[in-house]
Protein backbone atom coordinates (compact mmCIF):
# COMPACT_ATOMS: atom_id res chain seq x y z
CA UNK A 1 0.00 0.00 0.00
CA UNK A 2 1.39 3.41 -0.97
CA UNK A 3 2.16 5.88 1.76
CA UNK A 4 3.21 9.45 1.41
CA UNK A 5 4.89 11.98 3.65
CA UNK A 6 2.67 14.92 4.37
CA UNK A 7 2.24 17.72 6.86
CA UNK A 8 -0.71 16.96 9.11
CA UNK A 9 -2.22 18.54 12.20
CA UNK A 10 -1.05 17.18 15.55
CA UNK A 11 -3.87 18.87 17.48
CA UNK A 12 -7.50 19.86 17.11
CA UNK A 13 -7.54 23.16 15.21
CA UNK A 14 -10.25 25.60 14.11
CA UNK A 15 -9.38 27.98 11.24
CA UNK A 16 -11.37 30.70 9.49
CA UNK A 17 -10.88 30.96 5.73
CA UNK A 18 -10.86 34.14 3.59
CA UNK A 19 -14.62 33.89 3.06
CA UNK A 20 -15.25 33.81 6.82
CA UNK A 21 -16.15 30.11 7.02
CA UNK A 22 -14.89 28.09 9.96
CA UNK A 23 -13.17 24.74 9.42
CA UNK A 24 -12.32 22.16 12.08
CA UNK A 25 -9.40 19.74 11.82
CA UNK A 26 -8.32 16.82 13.97
CA UNK A 27 -4.91 15.26 14.60
CA UNK A 28 -3.84 13.39 11.48
CA UNK A 29 -5.85 15.56 9.06
CA UNK A 30 -3.80 16.83 6.10
CA UNK A 31 -3.14 20.58 6.17
CA UNK A 32 -4.76 22.34 3.19
CA UNK A 33 -2.53 24.83 1.39
CA UNK A 34 -4.82 27.77 2.20
CA UNK A 35 -4.59 26.98 5.92
CA UNK A 36 -0.80 26.70 6.28
CA UNK A 37 -0.10 30.47 6.54
CA UNK A 38 -2.77 30.76 9.27
CA UNK A 39 -1.25 28.26 11.72
CA UNK A 40 1.85 27.98 13.84
CA UNK A 41 4.41 25.19 13.70
CA UNK A 42 3.25 23.98 17.12
CA UNK A 43 0.19 22.32 15.51
CA UNK A 44 2.08 20.75 12.58
CA UNK A 45 3.46 17.23 12.54
CA UNK A 46 6.06 17.71 9.78
CA UNK A 47 6.75 14.71 7.62
CA UNK A 48 4.48 12.34 9.51
CA UNK A 49 3.94 9.29 7.32
CA UNK A 50 0.33 8.23 6.95
CA UNK A 51 -1.88 6.52 4.44
CA UNK A 52 -4.16 9.39 3.39
CA UNK A 53 -7.39 7.38 3.30
CA UNK A 54 -6.57 5.11 6.20
CA UNK A 55 -5.68 7.21 9.24
CA UNK A 56 -6.50 5.29 12.42
CA UNK A 57 -6.60 6.30 16.08
CA UNK A 58 -3.31 4.42 16.58
CA UNK A 59 -1.63 6.49 13.85
CA UNK A 60 -3.03 9.71 15.27
CA UNK A 61 -1.68 8.80 18.72
CA UNK A 62 1.79 8.40 17.14
CA UNK A 63 1.75 11.93 15.67
CA UNK A 64 4.50 14.07 17.22
CA UNK A 65 3.06 16.34 19.87
CA UNK A 66 -0.25 14.49 20.13
CA UNK A 67 -1.69 14.30 23.63
CA UNK A 68 -4.73 12.14 24.31
CA UNK A 69 -7.38 13.56 26.60
CA UNK A 70 -11.07 13.23 27.36
CA UNK A 71 -13.38 10.39 26.45
CA UNK A 72 -13.61 8.82 23.03
CA UNK A 73 -17.24 9.83 22.57
CA UNK A 74 -18.45 9.94 19.02
CA UNK A 75 -21.71 11.73 18.48
CA UNK A 76 -24.00 10.82 15.63
CA UNK A 77 -23.90 13.76 13.26
CA UNK A 78 -26.68 13.70 10.69
CA UNK A 79 -25.53 13.92 7.10
CA UNK A 80 -26.59 17.17 5.47
CA UNK A 81 -28.87 16.57 2.50
CA UNK A 82 -29.04 18.93 -0.48
CA UNK A 83 -32.30 20.74 -1.15
CA UNK A 84 -34.49 19.68 -4.07
CA UNK A 85 -33.50 20.95 -7.52
CA UNK A 86 -37.02 22.07 -8.35
CA UNK A 87 -40.28 22.84 -6.57
CA UNK A 88 -40.75 23.89 -2.94
CA UNK A 89 -37.51 24.28 -0.99
CA UNK A 90 -35.31 24.60 -4.08
CA UNK A 91 -34.69 28.37 -3.84
CA UNK A 92 -31.35 30.17 -3.69
CA UNK A 93 -31.56 30.55 0.11
CA UNK A 94 -31.92 26.81 0.61
CA UNK A 95 -28.93 26.12 -1.66
CA UNK A 96 -26.85 28.82 0.05
CA UNK A 97 -27.63 27.28 3.46
CA UNK A 98 -26.67 23.80 2.21
CA UNK A 99 -23.44 25.20 0.71
CA UNK A 100 -22.52 26.83 4.02
CA UNK A 101 -23.20 23.57 5.88
CA UNK A 102 -20.73 21.66 3.67
CA UNK A 103 -18.08 24.41 3.74
CA UNK A 104 -18.65 25.86 0.27
CA UNK A 105 -18.20 29.65 0.21
CA UNK A 106 -21.14 31.61 -1.25
CA UNK A 107 -21.01 35.28 -2.21
CA UNK A 108 -23.98 37.62 -2.51
CA UNK A 109 -23.56 37.84 -6.30
CA UNK A 110 -23.97 34.09 -6.81
CA UNK A 111 -27.20 32.83 -8.31
CA UNK A 112 -28.84 29.57 -7.28
CA UNK A 113 -27.30 27.88 -10.33
CA UNK A 114 -23.87 29.40 -9.55
CA UNK A 115 -24.06 27.84 -6.07
CA UNK A 116 -25.06 24.43 -7.46
CA UNK A 117 -22.26 24.61 -10.06
CA UNK A 118 -19.69 25.47 -7.37
CA UNK A 119 -20.91 22.57 -5.20
CA UNK A 120 -20.51 20.17 -8.13
CA UNK A 121 -17.12 21.59 -9.13
CA UNK A 122 -15.77 21.19 -5.59
CA UNK A 123 -17.09 17.68 -5.02
CA UNK A 124 -19.86 18.53 -2.52
CA UNK A 125 -22.57 17.44 -4.94
CA UNK A 126 -22.87 15.10 -7.89
CA UNK A 127 -24.72 16.07 -11.04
Amino acid sequence: MDTQTQDVFNAFVHITDDAGYHHAFAPGDPIPGWARPRIGDHVVANGWVAEPDHVTDDLIAQAPGFTAFGNDVQEDVPEVQPPPTSGPGSNRGAWAEFAKAVGQPVTTGMSRQDIIDALIRNGHLTE
